[in-house]
C-alpha cells in the first residue's frame, strides 16, 4: 500500500517554513476550520474582558469605609451580646487585684505612701502595690443593675417582700454602682452619632442604634487579667500593719460594715470620708 494514500499532507495545516505552493494546496475546509478557531478565540477573549470589567464595576459600588471602624470583629461582639441574656455574666469580668509598680502608682496620680503595698512574702518584691482594672468593676456594677431588673429571679428567696425589704448594704451597693457608671459615662462622653430609620411598626422615625464603634480588644484585656490576677482570698485576709496610714470613714460606712459590733460608737474625726 502506498503511504501517500494513507497520509495526505494536503489535509493538514501547512507547516512553518512550507512553500507558498504547499500552502495553496491546503483544502478549503481546513482554512474554514482555522477561521472558526480564530473566531472562537476572539469570543473567549471578549467574554473574559466582559467578566473582569463587570467585577471591577460591582466592586466600585461598594460603600466607602465609615469614619470609625469597629476593631472588634462582629462575631466576637455578638459573642458578648449573647451573654446579656444568659446567666454567665460572671465570665465577662474578673475583679481580682493585680500588681502595680511604684512608678505605675505615681503615673495614675496616687501617692505610694497611701497605697496598700503587697507584702514581700507574696513574691512581688519590696515595692509593689495592689491595683484593679476599672472595666471589670464597671461590668460588675452593670451586672448588679441587671440582676435588679430580674429581682424576682435572683432575690425573691432572700427578700420575698421585694426591693424595699433589702438590706441597707444591698441598696448602698446599687447606689454606688449607679454613681460609678455615671462617672464613667460622663468621663468618656461619647460623641458617636445615631441616625434614624423608618419602620413598618411606627409612624414616626426610630433611632438606628447600630454605630461603628472604635473598640479595644476586650479579649486581650481579659487574657492579661487572667494571667496577672492575684489571690482574692489572700487579699481579703490581709490586715493593716501597725503604723500604716489610713483614712477615716463616716459613721454610716462603719455602721453598714458592722464596725461598731466590736468598736465603741465614739465621736467622729474631722477627716472622715464616704
Amino acid at each position: 500500500m502506498r503511504l501517500d494514500r494513507v497520509f495526505r499532507p494536503t489535509q493538514y495545516l501547512a507547516l512553518r517554513g512550507s512553500t507558498e505552493a504547499e500552502q495553496q494546496a491546503v483544502p478549503d475546509n481546513t482554512k474554514h476550520r482555522r477561521r472558526l478557531l480564530h473566531s472562537v478565540s476572539l469570543l473567549w477573549l471578549n467574554l473574559a474582558f466582559f467578566l473582569v470589567s463587570s467585577a471591577m464595576f460591582i466592586l466600585s459600588l461598594k460603600p466607602s469605609q465609615p469614619l470609625y471602624r469597629d476593631q472588634m470583629p462582629e462575631q466576637e461582639r455578638n459573642h458578648y451580646l449573647k451573654h446579656v441574656s444568659m446567666p454567665s455574666w460572671a465570665s465577662l469580668y474578673d475583679t481580682r487585684p493585680v500588681a502595680l509598680t511604684r512608678d505605675q502608682v505615681i503615673s495614675i496620680g496616687k501617692d505610694p505612701a497611701e497605697a496598700v503595698r503587697i507584702p514581700p512574702y507574696w513574691g512581688r518584691g519590696n515595692d509593689s502595690y495592689f491595683g484593679r482594672i476599672d472595666v471589670f468593676h464597671q461590668m460588675h456594677c452593670l451586672d448588679g443593675l441587671r440582676r435588679e431588673v430580674h429581682f424576682g429571679h435572683y432575690y425573691s428567696a432572700k427578700y420575698p417582700g421585694g426591693f424595699n425589704t433589702t438590706t441597707e448594704m444591698h441598696q448602698l451597693h446599687l447606689s454606688h454602682c449607679v454613681w460609678m457608671l455615671a462617672q464613667n459615662i460622663v468621663c468618656s462622653a461619647s460623641t458617636d452619632v445615631y441616625t434614624h430609620m423608618w419602620t413598618d411598626a411606627l409612624e414616626f422615625p426610630f433611632l438606628d442604634f447600630k454605630i461603628w464603634y472604635q473598640c479595644k480588644n476586650y479579649d486581650a484585656v481579659m487574657a492579661w487579667q487572667k494571667r496577672n490576677a492575684l489571690d482574692e482570698d489572700a487579699f481579703v485576709a490581709l490586715r493593716r500593719p501597725e503604723g500604716y496610714p489610713y483614712r477615716v470613714m463616716t459613721h454610716k460606712f462603719k455602721d453598714i460594715h458592722a464596725w461598731f459590733s466590736d468598736h465603741e460608737d465614739g465621736d467622729f474625726e474631722p477627716s472622715e470620708i464616704a
